[in-house]
């Protein structure tokens, strides 16, 4: 079933690659088969070519922590809610903050 779902995104995205919900939610298919290095080079994907796309920043911030690099991830959660703040999206600004807590608090 993951399988077809992947399949189906990769050929959405051969027709329109300028979708970042497409790349996120190739990510998460990803990360459901636990192939942990194709749904960080996804959510890398997205960091740079859509920046703006601020649930990213949540899973790629989790994703970096959870392999150890916990520098890297304290930035992208910082940027993430300094972007969720300019962009006034206050959903996601909730959610990265209470990660971002979390995430302190296990340090």
């Amino acid at each position: 079933m993951r399988q077809k779902r992947i399949e189906t995104l990769l050929q959405f995205l051969e027709k329109d690659s300028s979708d970042p919900f497409l790349h996120y939610a190739l990510a998460m298919e990803y990360k459901g088969l636990d192939d942990v290095e194709k749904y960080l080079e996804k959510l890398w994907y997205v960091y740079h070519n859509f920046p703006d796309y601020t649930g990213n920043y949540y899973h790629l911030a989790g994703c970096l922590a959870e392999i150890g690099n916990r520098i890297e991830a304290d930035r992208i959660y910082q940027e993430g809610i300094e972007k969720c703040k300019l962009l006034k999206k206050d959903h996601d600004l909730s959610e990265l903050q209470r990660a971002y807590s979390n995430f302190l608090y296990e340090d």
